[in-house]
């Protein structure tokens, strides 16, 4: 083990949560029992779960029992290929210090109560949804801007449920310039010059970006991870949207 390994470990000990109860401690990582506290007042079921760091830093946190509560994977509930949990982009290699390992601690238990309501109605919270793949760093950098640019709503309305305008304009969105189309019309995200709206071609120019564009970005991203998973995985069956849905486990 190395010295990043041992410091990473004992900081997810030190800051370790009420309902997280540890269980071992060995040179090879940390097994516990998780109980998170939902909305309702009520705790999730039992975990049974483990974390092991990687030698580069990264934690790894899964289910250790056999007796699984979760899939093996699945990517609508954002459990990776061979049970490693996606609890949040980034946060697998964010654990540096005693105010990072509490927040890495506080996204595991928001993962675990989402799980809870995923087994429960088949749908992974909305507004704690994340796209798969190379897709989420383009959906954050479209929500920032979205954010910047007054059009929050707008945005999310896309996303979660391919209506709006910016759902409309991201289908205008050409594959080869990977501009929108009707270059003399306005800017659809309103980036002005000189008081004026510009049009599509001036802002092009100026690689100003555009909401449309990203979203046209993400949604060939996410059609690109679905693609690479149809041929090698089938599908839990545990939630009501699913692109594996054609290839369900017997």
């Amino acid at each position: 083990m190395t010295a990043l390994q041992k410091d990473t470990l004992d900081l997810l000990v030190v800051t370790s949560l009420p309902w997280a109860t540890i269980t071992s401690r060995d040179q090879f990582g940390i097994r516990f029992r998780a109980q998170p506290i939902r909305a309702s007042g009520e705790q999730t079921r039992p975990y049974d779960l483990s974390i092991t760091v990687e030698r580069d830093g990264k934690v790894i946190v899964k289910e250790a029992s056999q007796n699984r509560m979760l899939p093996v994977s699945c990517p609508q509930r954002h459990i990776n290929d061979g049970g490693a949990f996606c609890i949040g982009l980034g946060a697998d290699v964010s654990v540096v210090d005693i105010p990072s390992a509490g927040a890495w601690w506080r996204t595991l238990e928001v993962f675990l109560t989402c799980q809870e309501t995923a087994d429960e109605s088949g749908s992974w919270p909305d507004t704690l949804q994340l796209s798969h793949g190379d897709a989420a760093e383009i959906q954050l950098a479209a929500e920032k801007l979205a954010e910047r640019l007054g059009q929050k709503y707008l945005y999310e309305l896309a996303v979660a449920y391919d209506e709006g305008p910016i759902a409309e304009l991201c289908r205008q969105v050409s594959r080869i310039t990977g501009r929108l189309r009707r270059k003399r019309e306005l800017c659809a995200c309103g980036y002005t010059r000189n008081g004026r709206v510009k049009n599509r071609q001036d802002c092009a120019r100026d690689n100003n970006p555009c909401l449309p564009v990203l979203e046209a970005r993400r949604r060939r991203e996410e059609a690109r991870f679905w693609r690479q998973r149809e041929a090698k995985f089938v599908c839990c069956g545990t939630m009501k949207v699913c692109p594996l849905k054609s290839r369900t486990v017997d």
